[in-house]
């Protein structure tokens, strides 16, 4: 996600670094995990440019009022539907 969001990221067997080069934007797949879209979401914030979460509707399981929420407290979103 972090790497398709522009920044810098490495990942080992047990540990993860990332890098504060700043995102951009770009395309997550959230491959129906709702904890990558939801971070994506919060990411796209800080993003110079639009972040497409592809399967966006898997926080319904855990968060279902997660995109009412994201709004209310200043995040933008569109919604297209397949």
């Amino acid at each position: 996600m972090i790497t398709n969001l522009g920044g810098k990221a490495e990942a080992s067997e047990d540990s993860l670094t990332v890098y504060g080069t700043g995102l951009t934007g770009g395309t997550v797949d959230a491959v129906n995990d709702h904890r990558i879209a939801m971070s994506a979401a919060v990411a796209s914030t800080v993003c110079k440019h639009d972040v497409i979460i592809l399967g966006a509707e898997c926080v319904q399981k855990s968060y279902p009022k997660f995109w009412e929420e994201f709004s209310r407290l200043g995040g933008s979103y569109e919604q297209y539907l397949r």
